[in-house]
């Protein structure tokens, strides 16, 4: 018996059905892009802030330094003072204002 080549149907060579709707895993895989970007953006103000505060603070840590080691050569020249010990006191204290003065213009 012979059949009606029109009657048959069959896929055309070379081609296939794509659905219209994207796969449920690439829309995850969006989902949680989106959201890791969202993080990491997040997560770079945060740094950038911190970072910033840290500068200031380490700034600030040299002033309480230089402060920290004027009060220990003067507490260590306190009970017996020279009077070369006190000129050398003084101009440490100088140079330290100095050095403040110098920091803070910029």
């Amino acid at each position: 018996m012979r059949t009606n080549r029109l009657t048959e149907v069959s896929e055309p060579q070379g081609f296939s059905l794509v659905d219209s709707q994207p796969e449920p895993e690439d829309a995850e895989q969006k989902k949680r892009d989106a959201f890791d970007d969202r993080y990491t953006n997040l997560l770079a103000i945060s740094l950038r802030a911190l970072s910033q505060r840290a500068t200031v603070a380490v700034a600030s840590l040299f002033t309480l330094l230089l402060a920290a080691s004027a009060f220990w050569l003067w507490m260590m020249i306190l009970p017996n003072p020279t009077v070369l010990q006190l000129v050398g006191l003084g101009m440490y204290a100088i140079f330290a204002l100095a050095l403040e003065f110098v920091k803070r213009r910029k």
